[in-house]
């Protein structure tokens, strides 16, 4: 919002993530820790096998289950 004053006043089209990094629900938490890492990410979206989101992993979340 500090460089773009009229961002709330745009659509969630003009300012999504068209293409979002996200991992399948039955992969390892270590493939995750990677996946922050390799994408300087702070948030990974969880889907299952049909691609359908089903949660959110923040890196956060981590330190608390002690892998990173």
């Amino acid at each position: 919002m500090a460089t773009d004053s009229d961002l709330l006043s745009r659509s969630l089209k003009e300012v999504m993530t068209s293409h979002p990094v996200s991992i399948r629900s039955d992969a390892l938490a270590t493939v995750a820790v990677r996946i922050f890492h390799e994408h300087n990410i702070d948030d990974l979206i969880v889907v299952n096998s049909r691609r359908e989101p089903v949660g959110l992993i923040d890196s956060q979340d981590l330190p608390k289950l002690k892998l990173m």
